[in-house]
């Protein structure tokens, strides 16, 4: 325990700062916070728009997700819902509509029996505010009866935003049956 003259002794040997030195004090540290609290939110908000994607990008990478979902789902309305209604792509030998895209999308899922998809290296290139490029690196995991095989593509997919939603207005053109190698694993 300590002396009762310990606390008395130390009070006299620290500096005695006035009420007056004190409040100035207190006033300085005021002005000092003020730009910190003003610059910091503003660092903070210039961080966020530099490391986070943009909202446009994000609902993009919805419809990729739907997209891959769709196939290994075998949902064809989900796939769809994916697809603007100008979807319109000329290949080599035809022009591949909306209505072209349905029975492609069946022949590409309804011979499997199961399909699982891994993308990677997905790059969006935001060619104005309502258009996009992306590329994209897919596997295609494909499975029929015991026979199992793997199609790998880079993927070229073009989506319009019309109306504030985006849907894709042409994609690369694949066959995934005629990927499948028999016998592979």
């Amino acid at each position: 325990m300590m002396p009762p003259s310990l606390p008395r002794e130390l009070n006299k040997t620290l500096p005695q700062k006035s009420s007056k030195y004190l409040h100035k004090e207190s006033n300085n540290k005021r002005i000092k916070l003020r730009p910190a609290i003003i610059v910091f939110p503003l660092i903070l908000l210039l961080f966020s728009f530099s490391c986070g994607g943009s909202p446009d990008k994000e609902d993009i990478k919805k419809v990729l997700s739907d997209r891959q979902s769709a196939f290994e789902n075998k949902d064809q309305k989900l796939y769809l819902s994916c697809i603007s209604k100008d979807y319109n792509q000329k290949t080599e030998d035809k022009v591949i509509d909306i209505e072209e895209i349905k029975k492609k999308f069946e022949s590409n899922t309804k011979v499997f029996d199961s399909m699982k998809i891994t993308r990677k290296d997905i790059s969006i290139y935001m060619k104005s505010d309502n258009l996009a490029e992306v590329y994209q690196k897919s596997l295609f995991k494909l499975k029929i009866e015991a026979e199992l095989s793997t199609y790998k593509t880079v993927e070229k997919i073009v989506l319009e935003k019309k109306n504030g939603r985006w849907k894709i207005v042409k994609e690369a053109d694949i066959d995934l049956f005629r990927g499948f190698v028999f016998g592979s694993k």
